[in-house]
């Protein structure tokens, strides 16, 4: 069983009309029951995301990083993952680090 916990500050105080998150979540640890007997460890990965609300009127701007600390995914054979991805566990976040920035517009 894994975790997801999420520390929000709304209306930063620098910038009024912005929300600020921290969002932690935790894939546990896997183990393959099969002849491999392979385990996996649990992660926890750490994610930081905003919004703001513009000056400009329906625009909107998000912006976050997805595995801050750019933790990798434990390797493992394809005889454990059956076919799918290779190298590591689905579970796991497999990308690294992502930095994005979006905006949406409300007409």
């Amino acid at each position: 069983m894994g975790f997801c916990a999420v520390l929000a500050f709304a209306g930063a105080p620098l910038i009024s009309d912005a929300d600020l998150s921290l969002a932690a979540t935790g894939v546990d640890k896997f183990h393959a029951y099969n002849a491999f007997n392979a385990n996996l460890p649990n992660m926890s990965y750490i994610d930081l995301f905003g919004t703001w609300n513009t000056p400009f009127k329906g625009l909107t701007l998000r912006a976050g990083i997805d595995n801050l600390l750019d933790k990798d995914p434990p390797l493992a054979t394809t005889e454990i993952v059956a076919g799918g991805a290779a190298n590591t566990y689905s579970t796991y976040d497999q990308l690294g680090r992502q930095v994005y920035l979006a905006f949406t517009e409300k007409f």
